[in-house]
């Protein structure tokens, strides 16, 4: 049996990009997706006639 060893070779490189170093565009289209997202979950509460007579009633209160 013989034993290899790599001795006075350089490790090997990685060839994929970690997820976190996507460019710049990556990074500002998720925050895009992101904004768009909660605006719309936003939007579709309104949409829920108890959630608007909720909403009423907290803001009355505060007068």
């Amino acid at each position: 049996m013989s034993t290899h060893t790599d001795a006075g070779h350089p490790p090997a490189q990685a060839t994929s990009t970690p997820a976190w170093r996507l460019p710049r565009a990556a990074w500002a289209a998720l925050g895009y997706l992101a904004a768009v997202a909660a605006a719309v979950g936003v939007f579709m509460m309104y949409l829920q006639p108890h959630f608007l007579r909720d909403l009423a009633d907290q803001i009355w209160a505060c007068f």
